[in-house]
């Protein structure tokens, strides 16, 4: 009886296997998208995604190697930074693995395709470990560290809003101590939300009906689905879209403070060109009042002058007094101060000094990439909330894996451009990089 039960449990397991391999291979086939096309833009965006991790990983190493020419620990932005890079790079690395799992289990799928096989006369390909099982992993290593990547960028562009908007009450909360703090909790909140579906799965050796083999192959345990759904409601969905608004909040605000200070600036540089001009009027209505005061006393010595001339004289003498007045005025005008009106308005912002604008802008342009690179993965995840059939084994299962391609793809690359960023507006950075010694 007992051999009996293992006999029907192990066929009702692969039965059950069976039915969602068909239905995968059936999404694959049918539906809105033929299989050529499905596989030649897997094709392509499995390759570049292995592209921009490679380049993620050499531009992160200079990254990391630069940071640390600076002082991890000299302050609080460093070492977020520094965290940032080590966090990208990670995701990168990760990203390269799945990158290739991705491509050899597509190279798997085409090459045993009966419309390939009957073409070129190829003789059956397998991996010996499934792909899929490998890249599964994988995955999940690059959700641990894309979470990790999210909260560090939301806490580095909240931090600097902060310390614009309250300069003496936040500019020392970003210190190296507290920050270490902050980083490791980010570390051990991201492990967490994925350590369920890594303990759930395995790889194990079972066979496979989609090759007619036994082989090493992804296994799933009966609760993961439960923990999954749960973390994608908690975390998987809500997080992205809180950093989507945050950041975008985060941008108008660190802007406006950038054009409030701008215009300072501009103001202030206008009132000292003006003062400078008004202190040279006068200087010169000096030197004409003492040009009219030895003219007078030419006129009353010089006593063979005729009366017409001494009344021309006078005359002269009257209208110059009003051409000094006219000078003294304008000199009054042009050393005057800004209108408080302006001098208010541009109270409202720190003013911001050119190092810590060219900060603001570098978070402006960090925040901006990461909001663009994050909306792919926000659109599969609200497609997959809202629609039953957008998953792998659904009626949309292909475009659920080509959004899949393009959410990592797009992650990879936000991961591996930080270093132009850094590069541009950090001078700092552009002295200690290695590229410059």
């Amino acid at each position: 009886m007992e051999e009996l039960s293992e006999n029907l449990q192990r066929a009702s397991t692969t039965e059950a296997v069976q039915a969602i391999e068909g239905s995968v291979a059936k999404s694959v086939s049918e539906g809105l998208l033929t299989f050529t096309v499905y596989v030649y833009i897997a094709h392509v965006t499995g390759c570049l995604s292995i592209l921009a991790s490679l380049f993620g990983m050499f531009t992160n190493i200079i990254n990391l190697k630069t940071f640390m020419a600076m002082g991890v620990w000299a302050d609080g932005v460093t070492l977020t930074l520094f965290s940032l890079a080590l966090s990208d790079f990670a995701l990168c690395v990760s990203s390269l693995c799945w990158g290739v799992s991705a491509y050899l289990f597509l190279v798997e799928r085409r090459v045993n395709s009966e419309e390939f096989r009957s073409h070129d006369n190829q003789q059956p390909f397998y991996c010996p470990v499934d792909p899929r099982a490998l890249g599964a992993f994988f995955v999940q290593f690059m959700s641990i560290f894309g979470i990790s990547t999210t909260l560090i960028t939301i806490y580095l562009a909240v931090m600097r809003c902060l310390c614009v908007l309250h300069p003496f009450r936040f500019r020392g909360a970003v210190s190296a101590g507290k920050t270490t703090f902050t980083l490791v909790i980010f570390f051990l909140l991201s492990l967490a939300t994925r350590l369920p579906p890594l303990v759930l799965m395995d790889i194990r050796v079972q066979f496979d009906p989609r090759i007619n083999l036994t082989r090493p192959k992804l296994w799933y345990h009966e609760d993961r689905e439960f923990y999954k759904d749960l973390l994608r409601t908690i975390v998987d969905i809500p997080l992205p879209i809180f950093a989507e608004a945050t950041l975008i909040v985060c941008v108008i605000i660190m802007a406006r403070a950038l054009r409030a200070s701008s215009r300072f600036r501009s103001s202030v540089t206008a009132s000292s060109a003006t003062k400078t001009i008004g202190e040279a009027v006068t200087k010169k209505t000096k030197v004409s009042e003492s040009d009219v005061k030895n003219t007078d006393s030419s006129v009353n010595r010089d006593s063979v002058t005729s009366a017409s001339e001494a009344e021309s004289k006078e005359d002269d003498g009257k209208s110059l007094p009003q051409t000094i007045y006219s000078a003294g005025n304008l000199a009054t005008a042009m050393t005057s101060e800004p209108p408080p009106k302006a001098i208010q308005n541009a109270g409202n912002v720190e003013k911001l000094s050119p190092k810590n604008a060219r900060i603001v802008k570098q978070l402006i342009t960090l925040s901006l990439i990461f909001i663009v690179c994050s909306l792919p993965k926000l659109c599969r995840i609200l497609g997959d909330a809202l629609e039953s059939e957008y998953w792998m084994g659904g009626r949309y299962g292909k475009f659920y894996d080509i959004s899949s391609h393009i959410q990592f793809l797009a992650d990879t690359i936000n991961s591996g451009v930080n270093f132009f960023i850094y590069y541009t507006f950090n001078t700092r950075f552009r002295q200690e990089c290695i590229f410059n010694k």
